[in-house]
């Protein structure tokens, strides 16, 4: 489809008012004119049908998270209170706040939460140091002499000051464990990737029956508590997020996706034939949209902004 033929930001913008509008109370002639709307121009159609596809992803969640609440035991006493007619209002804007942002339950029980686009360093109490990446979250225990970091998800390079007891991450799908070491942990919705600066590095698959020892420049991917082979690899196009810039070699465009993801609130959605396309390049964090632009060029794809919150590349 040539660039002419997409719906300008302002015909997008119309299409989502019109599926606002048509919430099964608009009369004939409300019906008329979104038929004369849609008439008026092919690229009318198009944004409304892209507006309609994401829209029902907004309202799947809803549906389900509203159709668990009738089956709760109390439903005829919460009839009774004055809020009751507020309710499906408020499942509706708490699953289009948990599509944005779906972690925000993890967010209020980790000990460290990071923002989208957001790196900070902090000191731990044992003297080691950490480079937190965007949208990450870890709890801390180092009680009693224990020197332990859950990485809930997200990616963090660990400086580990040398000591006699065991420094150990638990990133879910496996654990690991040094003396004193520099590396990085890449935890993503299906795999941890771990990669070692300096130093050695005990990583263990989730049944902690089997590791593999790194050394620098060393990385190993555990994906469904199983651990892959181990690789050689450029380790400051691993640790470019630290400065900013994001360095991908062959990678497919779900994992690109994954890490820009970190950068942005806006939800970036993948439709199509596009996930495991491979895309190679270095992209700043600083600005998403050029990114994606970029990208999208590459795949021989296409990029709209279907809403203020989404995202499409298709």
């Amino acid at each position: 489809m040539k660039p002419g033929e997409r719906p300008t930001k302002a015909q997008c913008a119309a299409a989502d008012l019109w599926l606002i509008r048509r919430d099964g109370t608009t009369t004939e002639a409300d019906d008329a004119s979104f038929r004369q709307w849609l008439d008026e121009d092919h690229r009318h159609q198009l944004a409304y049908r892209e507006a309609a596809a994401i829209w029902q992803q907004l309202e799947e969640p809803a549906t389900r998270l509203a159709a668990s609440g009738h089956r709760r035991s109390d439903i005829a006493a919460r009839r009774q209170m004055g809020w009751w007619p507020a309710l499906p209002a408020a499942i509706a804007a708490a699953c289009v706040i948990w599509f944005v942002n779906p972690s925000m339950v993890e967010n209020w029980q980790a000990d460290i939460v990071t923002a989208r686009g957001q790196v900070v360093v902090r000191d731990l109490p044992d003297g080691s140091r950490l480079n937190i990446g965007a949208d990450t979250a870890l709890d801390l225990d180092f009680k009693d002499g224990r020197r332990r970091v859950v990485l809930r998800r997200g990616e963090a390079f660990f400086d580990v000051k040398p000591d006699q007891t065991a420094f150990t991450v638990d990133s879910g799908a496996g654990e690991i464990r040094v003396l004193g070491t520099a590396f990085n942990i890449d935890r993503t919705a299906d795999s941890v990737e771990v990669t070692v600066q300096r130093g050695l590095v005990s990583v263990a698959g989730q049944d902690r029956d089997t590791s593999v020892k790194l050394s620098a420049n060393q990385h190993v991917r555990v994906s469904g508590g199983k651990l892959s082979t181990v690789e050689t690899g450029d380790i400051d196009a691993k640790l470019a997020w630290i400065s900013g810039r994001l360095v991908f070699d062959r990678v497919p465009l779900y994992r690109v996706v994954e890490a820009l993801q970190r950068q942005t609130s806006s939800r970036i959605v993948i439709r199509g034939r596009f996930s495991d396309l491979l895309v190679s390049g270095t992209f700043p964090t600083t600005n998403v949209d050029e990114s994606l632009t970029a990208i999208a060029g590459m795949v021989e794809g296409n990029i709209t902004q279907v809403t203020p919150w989404v995202t499409v590349i298709y």
